[in-house]
């Protein structure tokens, strides 16, 4: 009796070919695109978390602001280096005199109150005795305050003269937006994005 040859040379009787089986050199071939694919979906997930890190930072220079208290919604943001000086003016509502209250930043970012000048001395109105005292041009003038103030909270009426001056820039307190509303007025490092869309 004659013997069955397989049916397929070199394959052992009774194997189930389902197709042609790669070979090993072929898989390595598509581990290795496999990797790579891996790899390359692997360093841009890096990139874009660290582009998202870059973004989040603070940037190293100061802004003034002033912020709706409620929201934090920057009102009005302008750079500002540490030791510069800026000056709230308002009407007192009571006394219906000015004050002149001067403020600087501090190397931290805080607020610094470095001098006021008052007309009255009402209830509301600086009575004490601080720093180096004369009267000025009809002012009573505080200078050399120094003292720390973190963030400067106010409430500008719409009925009486609010101004926050700085740089030769004046911002109508007693107007819309600000108006009748609790601001801060803060200087703050904002996040780099923040800086770039121009809402720092």
């Amino acid at each position: 009796m004659t013997a069955m040859r397989p049916l397929w040379p070199g394959k052992k009787e009774g194997a189930l070919l389902l197709g042609n089986a790669p070979s090993r050199d072929s898989r390595e071939v598509v581990s290795t695109a496999c990797y790579a694919k891996l790899l390359r979906a692997g360093g841009i997930g890096v990139a874009l978390a660290v582009l998202l890190w870059w973004l989040l930072q603070p940037i190293s220079a100061y802004h003034l602001q002033i912020v709706r208290a409620d929201s934090g919604k920057v009102l009005w943001s302008e750079n500002v280096q540490t030791g510069e000086a800026f000056l709230v003016r308002y009407v007192h509502s009571v006394e219906l005199s000015p004050v002149l209250e001067y403020f600087m930043v501090g190397d931290d970012g805080e607020i610094v109150a470095t001098e006021s000048r008052t007309r009255s001395f009402g209830a509301g109105l600086p009575h004490v005795k601080k720093g180096v005292t004369e009267l000025a041009g009809g002012y009573y003038v505080m200078r050399e305050l120094y003292e720390p103030v973190g963030e400067l909270h106010v409430q500008p009426s719409h009925l009486h003269s609010h101004t926050l001056q700085y740089h030769g820039m004046t911002v109508q307190l007693n107007r819309p937006p600000y108006a009748r509303e609790h601001l801060i007025v803060r200087a703050q490092q904002p996040p780099r994005w923040q800086a770039l869309l121009g809402g720092g």
